[in-house]
């Protein structure tokens, strides 16, 4: 018998009951099935890879699961490294490690759950760009310390000439300077860029020297001379108070023209830096001497003064082969004549010097020659004329100065002979005659 029911139905009765005409039947609803199955595959790191299942059934539930320490699975859950952990593409952002094995469970209520086959999925890393190197002069050796690269590219803007898919090239490099050396490592998951700048040469060092004295009399004028070392390609020279005050040449030539103690620098620019040199003080630049003199004569002895300033040494030549270094000399002269007397003034920076002639005129008793002689007409308004008494031709040599010992006018005639002073001034002159080795000095008046 059935158990009590809800039409009332009892032993020998069976019940109330119904009659169906039709009955809609349904479709059977098909057990979950597994058409296609990822397999094993790689990704690159930070580019998601998403794992797919293609499947058959109605109402299936699913749940990726990785496989853990000791070879069990575990459920996934949804977060930053994994979405569509309930569905059937599973999106993987990031691995816990280099490998993992997947899998994924579906099903339903009806006919239960099954399970794919583990698809292991393993992380290919980007490639990461570095190097170090060793210099040696301009040569550099490379040494790549990329992780996870399979070609490489070296490369330097300021080196056109550098190009290189070494993995650790050497280039020697054409001239000093500074150097951005770029490297890229490339694999099948992209490239990476690295660069380091490198210094090549010495750091410039400015230095100088004068290749002439740095003090004299103004205006001075010095020789500078470029000894700097190391790499620049800029050169400044300040001279204040110079001509040129600046100068961007190797070794200047600079002109003071003023006295004064004046500095000087260089300054040094480049690819490795900067340096500056400066020298204070470094030219002395002195107000030159300025020599003149006067003189009084005693018959033949002339005692003469020193009217020089900015000096501080003397030195006379006399103009008969006798020299003093006295300030205020006394000379004695061996017989009259017209001298060029040349005093010298000198300070610690340099030497000026300044001539005049000096007039001895004829005292006591002459030599016979010298008694021939006729000088006339004195004055003059136009010249003199020169002869002896008696009246035989001879060679003379003749110089004319002024009072202020200037010659104005020199050379050699025979007697008899006429010295031209037309273009003169008027005023007093000394004339020295010389003949036959004898000096003869008169005054003569100009009209």
């Amino acid at each position: 018998s059935c158990p009590e029911g809800p039409n009332g139905a009892e032993a020998g009765n069976p019940g109330q009951s119904i009659t169906v005409a039709e009955l809609n039947q349904s479709e059977a609803s098909p057990a979950p099935a597994i058409a296609g199955q990822p397999a094993d595959t790689s990704f690159c790191t930070g580019s998601p890879l998403v794992l797919t299942v293609n499947t058959t059934g109605q109402g299936l539930a699913y749940q990726w699961q990785i496989q853990v320490a000791g070879g069990g699975f575990q459920d996934l859950a949804s977060g930053p490294d994994f979405s569509g952990v309930h569905s059937a593409a599973l999106q993987i952002n990031n691995l816990p490690g280099q490998t993992a094995a997947f899998r994924l469970v579906l099903g339903n209520d009806c006919f239960g759950y099954i399970t794919t086959e583990p698809a292991t999925v393993t992380a290919a890393p980007q490639p990461a760009a570095g190097f170090d190197f060793t210099v040696n002069g301009l040569t550099v050796q490379f040494n790549n310390t990329s992780q996870n690269g399979l070609t490489y590219s070296w490369s330097s803007p300021q080196a056109p000439g550098f190009a290189s898919t070494d993995p650790d090239p050497t280039y020697t490099f054409a001239a000093s300077g500074v150097y951005e050396v770029e490297l890229t490592a490339t694999n099948a998951c992209g490239s990476d860029q690295f660069v380091q700048t490198i210094a090549l040469g010495q750091n410039p060092k400015a230095s100088f020297v004068l290749s002439g004295p740095g003090t004299g009399c103004a205006p001075l004028t010095v020789q500078f001379q470029n000894q700097s070392t190391g790499a620049y390609d800029q050169i400044l020279w300040e001279f204040p108070g110079g001509a040129p005050n600046s100068s961007a040449e190797e070794n200047p030539t600079v002109t003071y023209a003023e006295p004064g103690s004046y500095d000087v620098s260089l300054t040094l620019s480049g690819p490795l830096g900067e340096s500056t040199s400066t020298h204070e003080d470094f030219i002395e630049v002195a107000a030159p001497p300025l020599p003149d003199f006067q003189w009084s004569s005693a018959g033949l002895t002339i005692s003469f003064e020193n009217q020089s300033s900015n000096a501080t040494a003397f030195s006379w030549i006399f103009g008969d082969g006798q020299n003093s270094f006295d300030s205020n000399p006394v000379h004695t002269y061996a017989q009259p004549g017209i001298y060029d007397v040349t005093l010298n003034a000198q300070n610690p920076g340099c030497g000026v010097s300044v001539t005049h002639s000096v007039l001895l005129q004829s005292t006591g008793v002459q030599a016979p020659v010298l008694q021939e002689l006729v000088l006339f007409p004195n004055p003059t308004d136009s010249g003199v004329n020169v002869d002896l008494k008696s009246g035989n031709p001879a060679p003379f040599r003749y110089r004319l100065i002024n009072l202020l010992g200037a010659t104005v006018q020199q050379g050699e005639l025979t007697a008899p002979g006429y010295i031209p002073m037309e273009g003169l001034p008027q005023g007093t002159y000394g004339l020295e005659i010389e003949i036959e080795g004898q000096k003869r000095v008169d005054l003569i008046l100009k009209n």
